[in-house]
C-alpha cells in the first residue's frame, strides 16, 4: 500500500491521485503502526506493561511534534523570518530536553 501511495505521488498530475496516494500513505502507515506494535509486546512478554507505555509515548511525540513544528513555522512566516527555523527550533529544543533528561538517568 505505501509503495503504490509513492507510485501515485510520483506520477499524479491531478489533484484526487495526489489525494488518494495520501489516504494510502496514512492507511499504510496507520497499519505498520499496529503490526511494530504488536511485535514488540509479543517480542518480551514479561515486560509488556513497559513495553506498551514506551510505545504509547512514542507515538503521542510523533503525533505532537509535526503540529508543534507547523505552528512555529507559521509563527516564523508570519515575522517573515525563514519558515524551516521554526520546525528546527521545535526539534533543536526537543533535542535538548532529551539531552538534559538522559543525564539524571
Amino acid at each position: 500500500m505505501l509503495a503504490l501511495s509513492m507510485l501515485l505521488m510520483a506520477v499524479g498530475n491531478t489533484a484526487w491521485m495526489l489525494y488518494l496516494a495520501l489516504a494510502l500513505a496514512g492507511i499504510g502507515n496507520a497499519n505498520l503502526c499496529i503490526i511494530v506494535f504488536t511485535r514488540v509486546l509479543r517480542s518480551d512478554p514479561a515486560h509488556e506493561n513497559e513495553l506498551a507505555g514506551l510505545m504509547v509515548t512514542g507515538l503521542f511525540g510523533a503525533m505532537l511534534f509535526p503540529l508543534l513544528m507547523g505552528f512555529a513555522s507559521d509563527a516564523f512566516v508570519l515575522l517573515g523570518w525563514l519558515p524551516t527555523l521554526g520546525a528546527i527550533l521545535v526539534m533543536g529544543l526537543a533535542s535538548l530536553y532529551l539531552l538534559a533528561f538522559t543525564k539524571r538517568l
